[in-house]
């Protein structure tokens, strides 16, 4: 059963009573492995009330195992602005370089709640984190332009990879519609 809810929360997502019901009752296994790979599932399937997984699935973002981490971030992200408690253990991830691509999704699905976060996250800190913020802005389209001061400072720093992620990241809140309304446009 265990190894049933796993395999369908990586490999595919049957909408089907059984694999709801063995995913609901893999939320009470003690292996963490195990109930994020459920929780994940079922927050695909809009199957489990967000305050049930939210702050588990926050703490599973720094899990020593990087495939926890990484699914934890993507059932964040599938949670969508409710996830937005979620923004500072997100932002903190931007620092590791493979788990940062994962969180800056799941910061882009949260979308305008944590443009802030990641307006601050420009100003200071390892390079890398600043650089994943400023990609995640630009993937933030229009919906980032509260950011616009903060990518205008980073144009002035020293590192030339900050310089050209924040202007490809002005350039994009200037051009490219927010994800929700190119969604709209090309569905």
């Amino acid at each position: 059963m265990r190894a049933a809810v796993a395999g369908f929360a990586f490999y595919g997502f049957p909408d089907e009573p059984e694999v709801r019901a063995a995913a609901h009752q893999a939320l009470r296994d003690a292996d963490r492995r195990v109930w994020c790979a459920a929780a994940s599932l079922l927050v695909k399937q809009q199957a489990v009330p967000t305050d049930t997984v939210l702050a588990p699935l926050t703490a599973l973002l720094s899990h020593e195992d990087l495939n926890v981490s990484l699914t934890a971030a993507g059932a964040l992200g599938e949670l969508g602005a409710a996830a937005a408690s979620a923004i500072p253990s997100l932002i903190a991830l931007l620092d590791q370089s493979l788990v940062w691509p994962a969180a800056a999704v799941a910061l882009r699905k949260i979308g305008a709640a944590a443009v802030p976060a990641l307006a601050e996250r420009l100003g200071g800190g390892r390079l890398d984190g600043r650089l994943a913020a400023a990609q995640t802005l630009a993937m933030l389209g229009t919906t980032a332009r509260p950011a616009s001061r903060a990518l205008s400072a980073a144009l002035q720093d020293p590192e030339p990879r900050l310089r050209a992620a924040a202007q490809q990241a002005l350039k994009a809140i200037e051009t490219r519609p927010a994800p929700a309304l190119d969604k709209w446009m090309h569905s």
